[in-house]
C-alpha cells in the first residue's frame, strides 16, 4: 500500500486504488453507462416511449455509478500522532465506511506470516497487552512487509516484533487427510 506525503510531521497516510487493470475496466463502464443513460437525448427518434427511457436510464445510471466506484475508489489508513488515532476508510473520494482505532490499547508493531505453514503472505499488525492484535497490512512479500512495519514503528515510536505463530490445525482437520499424507496437518501417531 503506497504511502502518501501528507506534509504534516504528526501523521502517516497509506492509500491504495484498485489495480490498474480495474480502473480501465471502470473507466470503460463509467463511459459506457453514460452514453447509455444519456442515449433517450443524443438519439430520440430510435425509441422515446417512457418505459424505454426509464431503462436507459436506470442502467446507464447502474453501470457508470459502479464505473466510477472502480475507477475513484480507494482504500486508506491513516495514523494520527495528535489524536492518537488509526483511522481506516474506504470510499469514493470520501469514507464510505469508517472505522477509528485508538493507538493508546497498542504498544508493538508486529511482523509475521499470515499462514504457519508457508510464508506466501505477510502480515504487519499493532500489538496490545492483553494479546490481542490490529491487522494492518498483509502483503506478499516479507521486504515489502519489514519496510512497512519499520516504517510504522519509526512513525509511532513503537519496537517490533515478530506476531505470535497461529495455532496448530484442530484434530477435525487432520482427521480429513488421506492416510500416509504428508501433508503439516495429518497428525503424527506417538505409538506405533
Amino acid at each position: 500500500m503506497p504511502r502518501i506525503d501528507t506534509r504534516s510531521p504528526h501523521q502517516l497516510v497509506y492509500r491504495r486504488r484498485f489495480h490498474r487493470a480495474w480502473r480501465l475496466f471502470g473507466c470503460a463502464t463509467l463511459l459506457a453507462g453514460s452514453l447509455v443513460a444519456s442515449a433517450p437525448w443524443l438519439a430520440p427518434a430510435v425509441d422515446s416511449s417512457p418505459q424505454a427511457i426509464r431503462a436507459s436510464v436506470l442502467l446507464g445510471g447502474m453501470a457508470a455509478a459502479l464505473g466510477a466506484v472502480l475507477l475513484l475508489g480507494r482504500r486508506v489508513k491513516a495514523f494520527d500522532k495528535d489524536e492518537s488515532t488509526l483511522n481506516v476508510w474506504w470510499g469514493v473520494l470520501v469514507p464510505w465506511r469508517q472505522a477509528v482505532y485508538d493507538l493508546p490499547a497498542f504498544h508493538v508493531v508486529l511482523l509475521g506470516p499470515l499462514d504457519a505453514g508457508e510464508a506466501s503472505r505477510w502480515q504487519v499488525a499493532l500489538g496490545g497487552a492483553e494479546g490481542e492484535f490490529l491487522t494492518v497490512f498483509e502483503l506478499p512479500r516479507e521486504t515489502a512487509a519489514r519496510a512497512a512495519a519499520n516504517e510504522i514503528a519509526a512513525f509511532l515510536g513503537w519496537p517490533v516484533a515478530l506476531l505470535p505463530a497461529p495455532p496448530p490445525p484442530s484434530p477435525e482437520e487432520g482427521a480429513a487427510d488421506e492416510p500416509g499424507d504428508a501433508s503439516p496437518k495429518a497428525p503424527l501417531n506417538a505409538e506405533a
